[in-house]
């Protein structure tokens, strides 16, 4: 018999299994797994929300070869792209005087909204 390969862009949950157990087996089997253990109360106090990213759709003119190459990559391709430019941004941001470090997502989304030059002085 030949095992099914795991295939991380598709849903592998047997459903039909999960719908005919009890809330009870549910949460006794999320208890047992070992690699997934329930937050504590002390943990589930310092999570936090966090807002996805939005995006917006654009229409960019690649050159062919470049776009034929993240194509080839399989499913995914545009978020590569996307992940390719955030890495570039992220170089090219201005660095924070007292960390040395790039502002955050959100303080660099919110000056931008706000209209504050995101230019850095080696262009």
């Amino acid at each position: 018999m030949i095992a099914k390969q795991f295939d991380p862009t598709k849903d592998n949950t047997d459903w039909k299994r999960v719908r005919h157990k009890t809330d009870e087996e549910l949460i006794a089997a999320a208890e047992a797994d070992e690699d997934n253990p329930p937050l504590t109360e002390a943990e589930l106090a310092t999570t936090h929300i966090v807002d996805p990213v939005s995006k917006e759709s654009i229409t960019i003119r690649p050159d062919a070869p470049i776009l034929e190459w993240f194509r080839a990559q399989g499913q995914g391709y545009q978020t590569r792209i996307n992940a390719v430019l955030r890495s570039y941004v992220e170089m090219r941001r201005p660095k924070v005087a007292s960390t040395g470090r790039a502002p955050t997502n959100e303080s660099w989304t919110s000056r931008a909204r706000e209209g504050v030059a995101l230019s850095t002085s080696s262009q």
